[in-house]
């Protein structure tokens, strides 16, 4: 089952170490009052999985001003890594198993893939947990299902895998740099 976040427009604010200085914030709440573009439930080893998109017209308003050329670009988001990890808060605690069965779910899809287009946040989640990507960018980004699900599960077992111990936090984001072709954004959440 491909699920195409082709209607996707998925900003990524420029949250990152490198960056402006977003770290510690939740990435979902940079689309302000933006509308849900594109929402599904899928079956996936008896559990549902719930796959969405929201826009972030603040930050598609930002992304305007660059030139059509730029805008219509593709970017491969497939290879493991090339983000930072940092553990923050981001709300309710995630539980790792729940996290796991959206990580499980993403591998299976391999190697299809999804456009995330400026302006806009997609989701994956299942129960406690959810997996977000944030374009913070003026191309559009061609993201593998693996690689999404696997940065994703390494932000939870690094942030939260220990809960209840107090070096856990709730939540974690996978940062990179604001440079063109690269801004970018994962977080890892508690959707409820």
């Amino acid at each position: 089952m491909k699920f195409g976040f082709t209607s996707l427009s998925v900003l990524a604010l420029g949250c990152s170490m490198f960056g402006s200085a977003l770290a510690g914030s939740r990435l979902r709440e940079k689309c302000g009052s933006g509308a849900v573009t594109n929402s599904t439930t899928v079956q996936h080893n008896g559990h549902e999985i719930e796959l969405g998109s929201i826009t972030c017209p603040d930050l598609q308003r930002q992304k305007t001003a660059r030139s059509l050329e730029e805008r219509q670009t593709t970017v491969s988001i497939c290879s493991n890594g090339g983000c930072i990890i940092d553990c923050v808060d981001t709300g309710a605690q995630p539980f790792v198993g729940d996290c796991q069965e959206v990580a499980d779910y993403l591998e299976s899809l391999y190697p299809q893939e999804f456009i995330v287009d400026p302006g806009a946040f997609a989701y994956v989640s299942y129960a406690s947990c959810a997996f977000g990507f944030l374009n913070d960018d003026v191309v559009n980004y061609a993201v593998c299902y693996e690689t999404f699900g696997y940065d994703s599960i390494l932000v939870a077992d690094q942030c939260f895998a220990d809960w209840p111990a107090t070096t856990a936090t709730a939540g974690g984001l996978c940062l990179t740099s604001t440079a063109e072709g690269n801004a970018w954004d994962l977080e890892v959440y508690n959707p409820n």
